[in-house]
């Protein structure tokens, strides 16, 4: 895949980016249709994209337990590492903080990677995002709404009431906040459906892939409608760390994880982890956080904030997704 190839995959991200922001600064989007816009993306749109990107694809030709080991352990740490910076940054709202940690461990695999990924690797290296959409949306992603929840509890609590007293009830609130979560229930639904082999009814696959197709553009044209009004100076500072962390420590960590649990995978003589498999991951690793966040923000009264976290991520990543493809075409390390 040339230079020239990638950025034709990644320029109209940023053009849907822009078209949302003139969209609102020249008036052709209503400012009081952004709630219910970012509703659609969360609520419907993404969680149709996760349950057919499972429920299309067998578990047993997808899972391998070294990639899923590697990769959770990258993204955890990445995940830990955000929540740490960005509870020492001072200013940053206690709900803001866990919608940073998934902002510096979740990566765009559906909106951005699929095509890059096929166009690099072909078909077959879909099976990388299907497991990645597996450790996201079952580990980090319900770690992160967890914390946002529990933040959102603590404020909405009164002072004076005994905290041991509230926090079963608050736990209580916050799972099953989570469980009726629509993309938890969509990941649910997809593994249940690829686990057991369910053929999907036709009409019932083209309808929820309808709605899927759509994720990609309104979700960008989403961070392009949040930015609008946003006082850069004002927020810029509060998410550098998850920046910085998601455009180099990620990338980083999944390479170094990959490489040790290989090491391990070869001394105990078990099946090694597919090179197509470690390069798709690296790749991931180097894209920008998942373009819906801004929605899922929005939701908590933090969208402007993280889509600007999402916009400088998309444009670093212009560089360091680049050589990321270039160095592993160039030296093949997992070969």
């Amino acid at each position: 895949m040339s230079l020239f190839e990638i950025i034709n995959v990644i320029l109209p991200l940023y053009l849907l980016i822009g078209l949302g922001f003139v969209s609102i600064w020249w008036g052709w989007f209503p400012a009081a249709a952004i709630p219910g816009f970012g509703k659609f993306v969360r609520n419907f749109a993404l969680p149709s994209a996760i349950f057919l990107a499972l429920a299309q694809r067998e578990m047993d030709e997808v899972l391998h337990l070294g990639f899923l080991l590697a990769f959770g352990i990258a993204s955890v740490a990445s995940f830990l590492l955000s929540l740490f910076f960005a509870r020492r940054v001072g200013g940053n709202a206690p709900v803001l903080i866990g919608l940073l940690a998934l902002a510096g461990s979740m990566s765009n695999g559906l909106m951005i990677g699929i095509p890059l990924i096929t166009g690099l690797f072909g078909n077959a290296a879909l099976a990388a995002i299907a497991q990645q959409l597996i450790i996201e949306n079952a580990l980090l992603l319900p770690a992160g709404l967890v914390l946002v929840e529990l933040a959102r509890a603590r404020a909405g609590q009164g002072r004076g009431t005994d905290p041991e007293a509230r926090l079963i009830p608050v736990l209580r609130r916050t799972i099953w906040g989570v469980l009726t979560n629509p993309m938890v229930l969509a990941l649910l639904l997809g593994m249940l459906v690829s686990l057991s082999d369910w053929p999907l009814p036709n009409a019932l696959e083209r309808s929820v892939g309808m709605v899927a197709a759509s994720v990609s553009g309104m979700a960008l044209m989403f961070i392009g409608v949040t930015l609008f009004g946003t006082d850069l100076r004002a927020t810029l500072g509060g998410v550098l760390p998850a920046i910085a962390i998601k455009n180099g420590f990620h990338p980083l960590m999944m390479a170094l994880t990959f490489w040790a649990v290989m090491l391990a995978w070869k001394a105990m003589g078990w099946m090694p982890i597919p090179s197509l498999y470690v390069n798709t991951a690296l790749v991931i690793a180097s894209l920008p956080t998942i373009g819906t966040l801004p929605a899922i923000a929005a939701g908590f009264g933090q969208g402007r904030t993280i889509s600007l976290a999402v916009l400088v991520m998309t444009l670093v990543s212009g560089i360091t997704t680049p050589l990321t493809i270039w160095l592993l075409v160039t030296f093949q390390p997992f070969a």
